[in-house]
């Protein structure tokens, strides 16, 4: 997490380095963008003392008073999404989908998971609407780092498959889920 900006003093930077300027507070901090991350310790996120991610807007963080410097997430190599599934009774299978951590996204986050048309599948979403099909876009409250749903058989004795994508702090990530016809 960032000090408070007073901490970075007069910044300056090493002789033939064209630094951004960041404005930090009330003051104008000439710096490089690397040893600002360096300083920061992450390079691809800013996230507010609860540890929640902070949606950019306009290149900077409004985080309380100050705004802070943004950096785009480092997302080589990209860090994998996490799927599991579970069997959750006769034709259910639970899916859980995780944000993948590495050194250059630490607090990746969930944004959206996007539904496409799929074979013999109905969507369960906790707390929202049930039997889903189609396709359909489901936007995640903030600071998701992993995420539930169910998907159920359409038709008894029938495979199903659930393409979707993942859309989380590095882009998109295409997967599915589904099994045989007597899979789950």
């Amino acid at each position: 997490m960032l000090a408070p900006h007073r901490t970075l003093g007069d910044a300056r930077t090493p002789s033939g380095i064209t630094p951004p300027a960041c404005l930090l507070g009330d003051r104008r901090h000439w710096v490089s963008s690397r040893a600002l991350a360096q300083y920061i310790g992450i390079s691809g996120a800013i996230t507010d003392p609860t540890g929640e991610l902070t949606p950019p807007s306009g290149g900077a963080v409004a985080v309380g008073a100050e705004p802070r410097f943004m950096f785009a997430p480092v997302c080589t190599p990209r860090p994998p999404v996490g799927l599991t599934t579970a069997q959750a009774g006769s034709g259910r299978l639970q899916v859980t989908v995780t944000a993948g951590a590495s050194p250059g996204v630490p607090n990746n986050r969930l944004a959206q998971l996007r539904f496409a048309n799929g074979g013999n599948s109905l969507v369960d979403i906790p707390g929202g609407p049930t039997g889903r099909t189609g396709s359909f876009d489901l936007s995640l409250p903030a600071g998701s780092s992993s995420y539930t749903f169910t998907v159920r058989r359409a038709a008894t004795g029938q495979g199903v498959q659930l393409p979707f994508i993942v859309v989380d702090a590095c882009g998109s990530w295409p997967t599915f889920v589904g099994g045989g016809p007597s899979a789950f």
